[in-house]
């Protein structure tokens, strides 16, 4: 059996590369820093390189892990997801009217802001209020992930590598 690709089930470690983009084209997420400069995404924080997911796990929106099952390593693949397998959709209850002297400083149409301990984007300000929308920005939209499976990852000692990996971020302590 060896050398054999198998296809890929739910538990398995994969080695993924992604770009998510919305209908109209604009890209919200990219493992390719090169394609997260051209769209403005690029956070220099962030790492550009195949991300290791254990597949099932709930890490990726459903529609695209669900997309995952069967196909094997190599695989290059395009996949549609809508707001139910994706970020979910809108809720009304998720946006609230706050008074703006509840927050210091400035309260601006687009400006994140949390209040009471939940994190949300002001949406419009008027007569001394602020309507903010906690829903997920990506909530209600339909996504599109061009992806590839870079390989799987079947070595117990190279899965362990990969959760420390994606867990516990190494050699970037500032002692």
């Amino acid at each position: 059996l060896a050398g054999v690709a198998m296809p890929i089930k739910k538990g398995d470690f994969i080695r993924l590369s992604f770009t998510g983009r919305l209908p109209d084209g604009s890209v919200f997420d990219t493992t390719d820093e090169r394609i997260a400069k051209e769209n403005g995404i690029y956070d220099e924080g962030k790492r550009y390189s195949p991300m290791i997911v254990i597949v099932g796990s709930g890490f990726l929106v459903e529609g695209l892990e669900e997309d995952l099952v069967g196909k094997k390593a190599g695989y290059s693949g395009k996949v549609r997801v809508e707001p139910v397998k994706g970020f979910g959709d809108r809720s009304r209850d998720a946006v609230e009217i706050v008074p703006v002297k509840k927050f210091e400083g400035k309260v601006e149409p687009g400006q994140m802001v949390e209040f009471n301990g939940r994190v949300g984007f002001i949406e419009s300000v008027a007569g001394g209020r602020a309507k903010v929308d906690y829903n997920e920005p990506l909530a209600g939209k339909t996504l599109i992930y061009d992806y590839r499976i870079e390989g799987v990852i079947r070595d117990r000692k190279e899965k362990i590598a990969a959760l420390l990996q994606g867990y516990v971020k190494i050699g970037r302590a500032h002692v």
